[in-house]
């Protein structure tokens, strides 16, 4: 086990290298939603360019930087700075990091960021009047950008926007409730979270189940599994009712993966644990608190033989996974 500090403020979005040796985080300042959207939901503003003079930009809690770092010593290998984004996530094969400015900036609307972790360049890659982006999943091939926000100067209404980035254009939107979205392994069906899950192939719903989850993950056979701050449950799209459900320990669940062989799934809390568990009968095998403080990220290595979780202050946990 080992353990070290970044100068990330919360770190998310916790990927290794494919050769297993470094890290790659995104760090995020610590906002407070609930204050913005209170302040959005009352005010009248009188047009973008007012909009930046009207509230604190640190209630969004930004993304600020993306670092690279060596899982033996801790040392950081590589940093990049963001321009302030309220969402940001690493492209499949680590090459570049996209990201929404904030919407101070912005004024609301998309402005979608390239940023090449090679050359350090950055780019507006596509804008467009689309609801204030919440989160973000591509699909392993680095196709699709599925774009999930809640629009707060247009209907009021949660949408998952489709983005084709090979060719710039979007895709029909999606109509749902969301806190989370997860592309399958795939590509080819996207699960949301809300107040229920969802699972959709284009445009169409394909399964659903009850229940509010805050984070999904997908297996590598298919099923698809969801966590909120009591239970863990696991289906297939072809299943009416869920195959398995169980209780989560220690606080409620923040983020959720599997394991590349399947036979892991790990949970981090809100309380700073992370716990082990077998997907298959839906036990748990265990569950540890290093003491980084709220788990916002989770990874396996290729090999599938380590996890690393990211929480505050910068802090990374790296351990070996017990086979």
């Amino acid at each position: 086990m080992r353990q070290f500090n970044t100068p990330a403020g919360e770190v998310r979005s916790l990927r290794f290298a494919p050769d297993g040796r470094s890290l790659y985080l995104l760090s995020k300042d610590s906002g407070d939603w609930r204050r913005l959207s209170a302040h959005l939901s009352k005010r009248q503003f009188d047009g973008p360019e007012k909009l930046a003079d009207q509230f604190d930009e640190s209630w969004l809690g930004l993304y600020r930087n993306a670092y690279r770092v060596d899982v033996s010593s801790g040392a950081v290998v590589g940093e990049w700075q963001l321009d302030g984004s309220e969402v940001a996530i690493f492209a499949p094969g680590l090459c570049s990091v996209y990201h929404s400015v904030s919407v101070a900036v912005a004024g609301g609307e998309l402005d979608l960021r390239r940023l090449d972790l090679q050359s350090g360049r950055q780019n507006v890659f596509y804008q467009a009047d689309v609801p204030y982006p919440r989160c973000l999943s591509f699909t392993p091939n680095g196709h699709i950008l599925a774009i999930g926000g809640y629009h707060h100067f247009g209907d009021h209404r949660e949408y998952v926007h489709r983005l084709d980035v090979w060719h710039k254009t979007e895709l029909d939107t999606i109509q749902v409730d969301l806190s989370c979205l997860a592309y399958s392994l795939d590509g080819r069906l996207l699960a949301t979270g809300g107040q229920e899950v969802q699972v959709w192939y284009g445009r169409k719903s394909i399964a659903r189940w009850t229940g509010y989850a805050g984070s999904v993950a997908w297996s590598p056979d298919g099923r698809l599994a969801w966590a909120n701050e009591k239970s863990v449950t696991i289906a297939h799209p072809t299943t009416v009712e869920p195959l398995l459900t169980w209780d989560v320990p220690h606080g409620e669940a923040s983020v959720l993966v599997f394991s590349a062989c399947g036979r892991f799934l790990v949970t981090g809390s809100t309380r700073g644990s992370c716990t082990i568990h077998d997907p298959n009968a839906g036990a748990v095998r265990g569950t540890f608190d290093w003491g980084i403080g709220h788990v916002h990220s989770i990874t396996f290595s290729p090999d599938g033989l380590t996890c690393a979780a990211g929480g505050e202050n910068g802090r990374v946990i790296v351990w070996d996974v017990d086979g």
